[in-house]
C-alpha cells in the first residue's frame, strides 16, 4: 500500500479597509481563517487552518477634530462608534 501526498500552495491576495471613526476606542486582535468548500452540494465549510491573534491594534481617539465622542469625555461601550452624518430639526 502506498500513499500520496499533494500540496497546493495558492495564494489569494486579499485586503480591506476599516472607515475613519467606525471603531471604539480600544485594544482589538484579529484572528485569521482559511475555510474550504465541502463536496458538491454538502453547503458546507471545512476548516483549513487558522492564526489566532495574527494581528492586534489599539484605537486612540484623541477627542479633538472629527471625533465621534464629540464632547464627551467619558468610556462609550461597544465595539463600534461610528461618525455619521445626520441632521436634526425643532418642532
Amino acid at each position: 500500500m502506498f500513499g500520496l501526498w499533494v500540496t497546493i500552495r495558492v495564494f489569494f491576495p486579499g485586503s480591506g479597509m476599516v472607515p475613519a471613526n467606525f471603531l471604539n476606542e480600544g485594544l482589538y486582535t484579529v484572528d485569521v481563517g482559511v475555510c474550504s468548500l465541502g463536496r458538491a452540494g454538502a453547503h458546507k465549510l471545512v476548516h483549513q487552518t487558522a492564526v489566532r491573534e495574527a494581528v492586534s491594534f489599539h484605537v486612540y481617539d484623541p477627542g479633538a477634530g472629527d471625533s465621534s465622542k464629540g464632547r464627551f469625555p467619558g468610556h462609550l461601550r461597544g465595539p463600534v462608534r461610528p461618525l455619521l452624518e445626520w441632521t436634526t430639526e425643532r418642532r
